[in-house]
Formats: structure tokens, sequence, C-alpha cells
């Protein structure tokens, strides 16, 4: 007598095949950060040319990369504290409060002007950059999401700090 049924033997053995395959994937992404960074971003954009691809792996290869003082190394990216808690937390220490009184046109501005913006670090700066030397000047402020890291709230909270000439 069995304690079991047969779909009910196939239903526990799926689950056990899937969490199988689920626990083979994390490990091989664990053991390939650089190609697994580069299968995530496969579908997202397309590079115009074999240069901008190479780039295009510098930058994910970057990006998914843990960072030498972080205290948990299996994690590829680092929790973050929320937008406004660092930008207050980056007035109180005297750092930018500077917003550029007039619009920066992001197709010619450089890393220092792009970090004054709302929002936009060192890091996002020099992401910006590389993308639009990667795959030529950005059309209008809304191209700006082809920028790894910009989504579409940023990109809103931008629109009035930047233009594209």
């Amino acid at each position: 007598m069995n304690l079991y049924t047969r779909p009910q033997l196939a239903l526990v053995l799926g689950f056990a095949l899937a969490a199988g395959a689920g626990y083979g994937v994390a490990v091989w992404r664990r053991a390939y950060p650089d190609l697994a960074g580069r299968l995530e971003q496969f579908d997202r954009r397309a590079p115009r040319d074999a240069a901008a691809g190479r780039a295009l792996a510098a930058v994910t290869v970057e990006t998914n990369a843990a960072e030498p003082g972080d205290a948990r190394p299996g994690l590829e990216r680092r929790e973050r504290a929320p937008a406004a808690g660092r930008m207050a937390n980056a007035r109180a220490r005297g750092g930018r409060s500077d917003v550029p009184p007039e619009p920066v046109d992001v197709n010619r501005a450089s890393a220092e002007e792009l970090a004054r913006l709302p929002g936009i670090g060192r890091t996002l700066a020099a992401r910006i950059i590389e993308t639009r030397d990667a795959g030529g000047p950005f059309a209008s402020v809304d191209d700006l999401r082809r920028v790894p890291g910009l989504g579409h709230g940023r990109v809103e909270q931008l629109r009035a700090h930047v233009v594209s000439e």
C-alpha cells in the first residue's frame, strides 16, 4: 500500500527537480558572475556594433562584481539606503547640494557636471558617459533609460534638470 498516489508522487518529484535546478543555477551564477551578467542583459538592449558590445560586457562585469569592502562576498550587490536618505546624508556631510540652476545637456556634460544632478553619483555619471560613448548621443531625455541603473522613476526625477540637444 502506497502512502501517495501517482499524481502526488509526480508533483513531489517535480518540486524536487525544480528546487535542484534552482540550486544549480545559483551555484553556476556564483561561479561565473560575468557570464551571468551578460546573459541578464542579453535581451534588454542590443549593441550597435562589436565595440559597443565589448563596452557593454565591461560595464556589466563592473556592475555585477562584489565590492572589496562588502562583508557578504556571496552577494553581488550591496543593499543601499533609500535615495532620500543618501541625499540628506550627503548634504549633512557638506556634499553636493548645488544642483545646476539651468538644465544640463547630457550629450556634452562631463562626469562632474552629471554628478551634481539629483540622484546621480559618480558611478552613475560614469555609466551615462560610457553609454553615450558606446551607443551614441541621447536623442531625448527618455533615451537615458538605456543607461544601466536609470529606471523610469529616476529619469522622471531628472527631466527638469537635463536636456539632450
